[in-house]
């Protein structure tokens, strides 16, 4: 039976992809640190620091899985782009990889994001240009390229999912969109910055779901991109959440920009050619709505 680790498994895309993982013919180890839930019975947690190296090391021996799912990172909301703390994470999981590779692994999906891109490109697709401009984007980048030449070296599968954005249940408060649900349910006035930026939008389960479908398919490698294909404005995002909450006119203010808005529109071709994937959001946005209201509001 392949064996599977999935790192972050307590966080917000982890609590989705479990379940996803227990249909699959795998036995399950989800690691957590300081978070922990209520996992499925017929798996078996295991507690690590992914910072500490003995600690991280002591995990991939005693555990020596077949695969692993690298999702844990600082994702901090209020400073995750140039927090430090991006390059102790760098370090600590080309270190993962390596006793990975050490320990008999044998296909790697570790998880990166859409900063990692240069935003000017009019696509984004998988081989397009990439930027450093911020510690983040950075470290990503570096742990991206060590990945793969950790698996040429040791001879293991990599993949390197991009994530765009995302919501729904277990998103932090500190996030966007449960810091303006709850502005506006207080009744205080929400100010929208980048109103006419447009963005690749999709729900966590679907996120989930096809990082699922990616690590058992096998004939899929390299970077991927985990994305709708479509394109929605912040401004309309807004508003629509702000009708659901019959929200009375004036407030939300939007503040227009002087310089031209960046519409970020990405390729999703590599991701609808997934074995057994299919994007069931037909109409993004009505689900994206009954999803937060559904989840955010009480």
């Amino acid at each position: 039976m392949k064996r599977v680790l999935i790192t972050g498994a307590s966080g917000f895309i982890g609590q989705h992809l479990l379940p996803f993982l227990q249909e699959k013919d795998y036995e399950v180890f989800p690691c957590y640190h300081s978070r922990k839930i209520d996992f499925p019975p017929c798996m078996h947690p295991v507690k690590a620091n992914l910072l500490d190296q003995e600690e991280r090391r002591a995990l991939l021996k005693e555990v020596r899985p077949s695969h692993l799912i690298h999702l844990a990172w600082y994702v901090n909301p209020l400073d995750y782009m140039h927090s430090q703390e991006n390059l102790e994470w760098m370090l600590a999981s080309i270190d993962l990889f390596t006793e990975f590779g050490r320990n008999g692994g044998k296909r790697c999906l570790s998880v990166g994001s859409c900063a990692e891109y240069d935003w000017s490109e009019s696509i984004l697709e998988e081989e397009g240009l990439l930027q450093n401009e911020t510690l983040y984007a950075c470290a990503k980048n570096i742990t991206h390229h060590s990945l793969e030449a950790l698996g040429r070296f040791f001879k293991f599968d990599t993949l390197w999912p991009r994530i765009f954005w995302l919501y729904g249940p277990g998103e932090s408060p500190k996030r966007f969109i449960p810091s303006l649900i709850s502005t506006l349910d207080r009744g205080e006035t929400f100010i929208c910055k980048d109103p006419d930026k447009e963005i690749d939008l999709m729900h966590v389960k679907e996120v989930a779901y096809a990082l699922c479908c990616a690590l058992d398919d096998e004939s899929v490698s390299g970077a991927l991109n985990i994305a709708s294909g479509h394109s929605i404005r912040i401004e309309t995002i807004v508003k629509e959440i702000a009708s659901l909450l019959h929200c009375p006119p004036g407030l939300v203010k939007f503040e227009h920009g002087d310089v031209s808005p960046i519409k970020i529109k990405v390729s999703s071709t590599k991701i609808k050619k997934l074995r057994g994937f299919h994007y069931h959001q037909k109409d993004a946005l009505k689900d994206y709505v009954d999803s937060i209201r559904k989840d955010f509001i009480v």
